[in-house]
């Protein structure tokens, strides 16, 4: 069976109350990766997608590839905090949005 990826992108509540702000740019990078990566989050660790599809998935049609990579290197900087909301007294966690990134040819 092929998974692919669909219109519903389901997201922890942590990750939809981001308490920082990201560009719009950056959002839409979050959650097509996450869409991606959820496809098969049980068999893989690392995640890998070339940069023209990307650039088409979010729309990114600059030839400006130094804003593109201050994008995503400010997922890389923002931070989650997991429970934001308080649903569970008795847990906490933290990770960035973005774990790495590189552009290869």
């Amino acid at each position: 069976m092929t998974k692919t990826i669909n219109d519903n992108l389901i997201k922890n509540s942590a990750i939809v109350a981001i308490s920082n702000s990201i560009s719009l740019l950056q959002r839409k990078i979050l959650n097509f990766l996450i869409a991606l990566a959820y496809i098969d989050l049980k068999t893989k660790e690392s995640f890998t997608i070339e940069l023209n599809y990307l650039k088409l998935i979010v729309g990114f049609n600059s030839k400006n590839l130094s804003y593109l990579k201050e994008a995503l290197k400010g997922l890389m900087a923002s931070v989650v905090e997991f429970n934001i909301l308080s649903k569970d007294k008795d847990a906490w966690s933290a990770t960035t949005l973005l774990a790495s990134v590189e552009f290869s040819k």
